[in-house]
């Protein structure tokens, strides 16, 4: 009887730990998924910072719109 309580055991400890390894591995997954999208978001935001910073132009450099007769 404890034998088999023993090797029942086992097998549900088999099973827990098999679940286990495939929890960690979609959590890995998650992760790589997440790491990217965050890479992508800031390869976005520098993109759009370079726009803005080349597309500005100094107001000093521009033209007087004002005439002084």
């Amino acid at each position: 009887m404890q034998l088999a309580s023993l090797q029942r055991l086992e097998v549900e400890n088999q099973e827990a730990a098999k679940q286990l390894e495939d929890v960690v591995a979609q959590g890995e997954k998650l992760l790589v998924q997440i790491q990217q999208a965050l890479h992508d978001i800031a390869q976005s935001q520098l993109q759009s910072q370079m726009l803005e910073t080349s597309v500005t132009v100094p107001s000093a450099s521009l033209p007087s719109t004002s005439r002084t007769e």
